[in-house]
């Protein structure tokens, strides 16, 4: 052999052991005819071959080995909903070493059990993180060396999962709802994947009267089984006659349909079930907004639980945020007494925003803190199967519509998580409303604070896991201490969120839902005396002006250069919400300028604000242009006008992309108008569910 093939040889060896350096085996002798581990382990192969590890067909000549073991378990559940406790879901992962080979041994009650036991294995101990649907880090591992380790891992609840509001139009609405929408079903399968790589054993999405159930049920029905092979309880979100953005009706009335009730229920029960549905959860009011006859409602809860029975459904409603006292209501509404229906029928008890169980201060629908829903879990886990149900974030001029990453949400997720595990509560559904302007990160923390593993639980722990550089993880933790303090505490969120329809309509209707200022827009432009335009400025104005000047020194004495996607994209965000906070101070200085302007009857130039706020908006622009090259599905899907089964005929973030809300407030500014339909984007009669 000549010395230069000799030497190509030499390195061709080298190469490929260093590539092939770890081999693995999986032994599934003994659940060759399992679809669920089978998904699994063709799962784990393939991202173990993307990671460099060679995955072997026999066992011979490897050096990791992982061997699953399904313990006993002679309880006899009737249903997938049953067989989903914190025991079957729990595992035990051990790692030894013999003869240089290292053998990972998954035990586990059920075979879902073990499915969550490879993926642990693969994110917390491999350095695998699933943290989107459509992106994982993906490790090198051609040379790791594994450790050894035994650990048993348990999750918090029974039933850990999210609900995809798909009232709005989200990333995956569409392929939820339409039937036509392009690889809609690879869209959903994706997601259940992500949900299955976290452990989670629940998804649920909102059902609406415009899908068209006779093309739409062959079209989910499959993308359902394929959540049951995967281990996965499936839930529809539905309502008896709720009038809003188009949920799905059970019934409609005269002249809708001329039909009787019962009978559009059972026809619509035939029909929804050709889909092995195993929960229904059901809003049995109009609105969210209203009470309904308890007689009434007791009467429609049994009906469907006695003509769903044979189907083994599992039957739930929600508590709203709003209390009791502040729902329009009669005297017929008000409930002085349980009945049967109430243990039959779990219960999801939901909040809202970035607001948590314990904090002192939730501003929201009407409430002073959370302490009445508070009080209703503790309550309610005593006699039926209870669910808290929070959100991950709020769509409607709230935070990522704005937009703003709130990252407040990942402390008061986490609390709410750590407390409701101290009260044994069954189940943790998360409300989610979007993943981009880093709202995945809230998702993907809440997904694994639901297992009660080994680390203590951190705001940022996994943005820890895919942000390797210390230095701009300090920023981000000065960063959140920063908007805690300031858009939290101190309330800037009743400035920075943009304003919805119930704060700019008059008369009854006026309510405060999201967090809002002391006094309105128009009040403090034409009405507000001396001493509270004092107070605005305080409380307000000199708030943002410090808040943003915080920031802007902490970023840049923090010298910190984003390296990656990821770190681009949180930076970016961070910067267009203290960009937020910027715009607000100058638009609400104009509003006060202009009004001590009349009240002293000069003429004091007041055009700067808005010149000013008009710069920081284009600014802002140019960072929302950068951003959207991050999104992780197209920007016409979820930032442009489109036609959509939801009542809103645009993504999600199209408000976004041209900050719509920033442009708005400059404009009611400069032209002193303040009614709610006034530069509207909203189509309000289709929202409250007056036309179609």
């Amino acid at each position: 052999m000549k010395k230069n093939q000799y030497v190509s040889l030499l390195i061709l060896m080298f190469c490929t052991s260093t590539l092939f350096a770890n081999i693995l085996y999986i032994d599934k002798s003994s659940f060759t005819n399992s679809k669920l581990l089978n998904y699994t382990i063709a799962d784990a192969s393939d991202l173990l071959k993307q990671s460099k590890v060679s995955v072997a067909d026999k066992e011979t000549s490897v050096n990791w080995k992982i061997v699953l073991v399904l313990e006993q378990n002679k309880m006899a559940y009737k249903t997938l909903y049953d067989a989903n406790t914190k025991a079957t879901q729990q595992f035990s992962i051990q790692s030894s070493k013999e003869n240089n080979v290292s053998t990972i041994v998954v035990t586990s009650q059920s075979e879902k059990g073990l499915s969550n036991g490879i993926y642990y294995f693969l994110q917390n101990k491999l350095g695998f993180q699933f943290y989107h649907p459509k992106e994982t880090s993906i490790p090198d591992l051609s040379n790791y060396v594994l450790d050894t380790f035994t650990e048993t891992i348990t999750p918090r609840f029974d039933k850990i999962g999210f609900h995809i509001h798909a009232m709005h139009p989200l990333e995956i609405t569409e392929a939820l709802l339409n039937e036509n929408t392009p690889n809609g079903a690879e869209e959903i399968k994706a997601y259940i994947d992500w949900l299955s790589r976290n452990g989670q054993n629940y998804f649920e999405f909102n059902l609406l009267r415009s899908i068209k159930l006779k093309t739409w049920i062959p079209y989910i029905k499959p993308i359902v089984d394929y959540a049951h092979e995967r281990g996965i309880i499936c839930g529809a979100d539905m309502s008896f006659h709720m009038i809003q953005q188009r949920a799905f009706q059970l019934y409609k009335k005269f002249p809708a349909s001329f039909r009787k009730k019962d009978k559009q229920i059972l026809d619509n029960i035939t029909q929804l079930m050709q889909v092995n549905w195993d929960v229904w959860n059901v809003e049995f009011a109009t609105t969210e907004f209203t009470h309904k006859n308890q007689d009434k409602l007791h009467e429609q809860q049994k009906f469907l639980f006695d003509n769903l029975s044979k189907y083994k459904v599992k039957l739930t409603s929600r508590k709203h945020v709003v209390k009791d006292e502040n729902l329009i209501s009669n005297a017929k509404s008000v409930k002085t007494k349980r009945t049967d229906m109430d243990s039959a029928y779990a219960l999801f008890v939901h909040t809202v925003m970035f607001y948590g169980l314990q904090d002192s201060s939730t501003p929201v629908y009407r409430n002073k803190d959370f302490s009445h829903l508070r009080n209703l879990l503790i309550e309610s886990k005593e006699y039926r199967d209870t669910w808290y149900f929070p959100e991950s974030a709020y769509w409607i001029t709230f935070d990522n519509s704005v937009p703003m990453f709130l990252t407040p949400y990942l402390d008061a997720r986490m609390k709410d998580i750590l407390y409701c595990d101290s009260l044994g509560i069954d189940g943790h559904l998360t409300f989610s409303s979007g993943w981009e302007w880093n709202y995945w990160l809230i998702d993907w923390s809440i997904a694994r604070w639901c297992w009660n593993d080994t680390k203590k639980a951190e705001p940022l722990q996994f943005l820890k896991e895919v942000v390797k550089d210390t230095s701009f993880i300090d920023f981000v933790t000065k960063a959140n201490d920063l908007q805690t303090d300031f858009i939290k505490d101190k309330q800037l969120i009743k400035v920075l969120t943009a304003q919805t329809i119930t704060d700019e309509i008059g008369g009854k209707l006026n309510l405060e839902f999201h967090p809002r200022p002391e006094y309105s827009y128009k009040y403090i432009m034409n009405k507000a005396t001396k001493e509270e335009l004092d107070f605005i400025q305080k409380k307000y104005v000199d708030m943002l002006d410090a808040y943003v000047k915080v920031y802007n020194y902490l970023k840049s004495t923090s010298n910190i250069l984003p390296k990656n996607k990821i770190e681009k994209e949180i930076l970016l965000s961070l910067d267009i919400t203290a960009l937020r906070a910027e715009h607000r101070k100058n638009t609400l200085s104009y509003l006060i300028a202009y009004r001590l302007s009349k009240l002293n009857k000069t003429k004091n130039p007041v055009q700067q604000y808005l010149d000013a706020a008009k710069s920081v908006r284009e600014n802002a622009l140019v960072m929302v242009k950068q951003q959207e090259q991050n999104y992780r599905y197209p920007v016409a899907s979820l930032a442009a006008e489109k036609k959509s089964k939801t009542v809103y005929n645009f993504g999600y973030l199209y408000p976004v992309s041209n900050l719509h809300f920033w442009e708005r407030e400059e404009l009611q500014a400069k032209n002193n108008k303040w009614k709610f339909y006034y530069q509207n984007i909203w189509d309000v009669l289709k929202i409250i569910g007056v036309k179609k």
